[in-house]
């Protein structure tokens, strides 16, 4: 129940009533407590139109980097994790950490790092720890080099060794180091293989090199093969659609050994627990509707901070001092 998703419908493309975008680990013997997963990095998603006002809604991700403040990232990842809690979800599908490649890519925004690898590292540490002081899970997308979403199921990202480590791992890297629970890998192909079963960067680079001791799961609909044994340990969200049939089916799940099935559950429950979420459990689907749409998480603190990040993205210099404007007597 833990390897593949359950509660997303294909057909309207939302998840089922009373479910998150994604959930696994429903239903589970002695104690163990769902995982409900909700879009996204930049606040919670309203999926429905009776959200719309029960929660915060927060700048972009790129304007709050923008403040190039540690300090204000944690507070709004602490802040914006809280509402998840409240709202009954306790796995965050973010951050977003590509850094920019293609001007117009319709994700910018929501990529912390911007054109920047050392901003992105820097913001990437009180991100997934202010989120996951709050007993809510984080997920760092979208692993790696996803750089448009135009075509990204058929884009090839041809990256070397250097510059993968030098320009688009480091926010990843922070991040592991941070001890995010989970990685997602994305549509496109990297270096001629799809990302969600690419052996190269999920064994080799994120789970060895990196030292990743979380799980990798893939972005809705992203895998293209059954791809356990190149590092793939979670499908969402775990239904067959007429075009994209399930890979983690019973069948092939069930030609992988104890012990390979004990290594991809393994990080989950230990992040759980290393997190919280064992003691402060949250509701199980399908009985999640009322908490998921009604209960109001928003207050004016969180408000307050939304409107603080706003300013500080956009505020290059503080006359404090009336510096400005130089008089005449000044020179170069």
């Amino acid at each position: 129940r833990f390897l593949r998703g359950t509660g997303y419908r294909w057909a309207s493309g939302g998840n089922e009533p009373g479910y998150y975008v994604g959930d696994v680990g429903l239903h589970e013997k002695h104690g163990i407590p769902p995982l409900n997963m909700q879009d996204a990095g930049q606040g919670f998603r309203t999926t429905s139109p009776e959200i719309i006002g029960t929660v915060t809604s927060w700048p972009c991700a790129l304007a709050a980097a923008s403040t190039w403040s540690e300090a204000l990232i944690g507070r709004w990842a602490t802040a914006m994790a809280r509402e998840f809690f409240v709202k009954g979800a306790n796995m965050l599908l973010g951050p977003g950490l590509n850094v920019h490649r293609v001007p117009h890519c319709g994700r910018n925004p929501e990529y912390l790092p911007g054109e920047s690898p050392y901003l992105g590292a820097r913001l990437a540490t009180p991100y997934v720890k202010g989120v996951q002081s709050q007993n809510v899970l984080a997920v760092m997308k979208h692993f790696v080099a996803n750089s448009q979403e135009n075509s990204r199921s058929e884009s090839n990202s041809q990256v070397d060794q250097r510059t993968l480590w030098e320009v688009y791992y480091p926010p990843f890297q922070a991040a592991a180091d941070a001890g995010c629970a989970a990685a997602m890998c994305g549509y496109n192909l990297v270096n001629g293989k799809y990302a969600c079963d690419n052996e190269d960067i999920l064994v080799r680079d994120l789970k060895q090199s990196m030292g990743f001791d979380g799980w990798v799961m893939s972005d809705w609909w992203a895998t293209k093969e059954f791809a356990a044994d190149e590092g793939l340990d979670q499908e969402m969200p775990g239904n067959t659609m007429p075009f994209d049939p399930a890979k983690f089916t019973d069948d092939n799940l069930d030609t992988l050994s104890d012990e390979k099935i004990d290594a991809m559950v393994t990080p989950m429950l230990t992040k759980m627990l290393q997190y919280g979420l064992f003691d402060n459990p949250v509701c199980e689907p399908p009985n999640c509707k009322d908490i998921e749409t009604k209960t109001n998480a928003t207050n004016a603190e969180h408000q307050a901070l939304a409107r603080e990040l706003a300013t500080q993205s956009v505020l290059l210099l503080k006359n404090e001092k009336g510096m400005l404007p130089l008089g005449a007597g000044v020179k170069r």
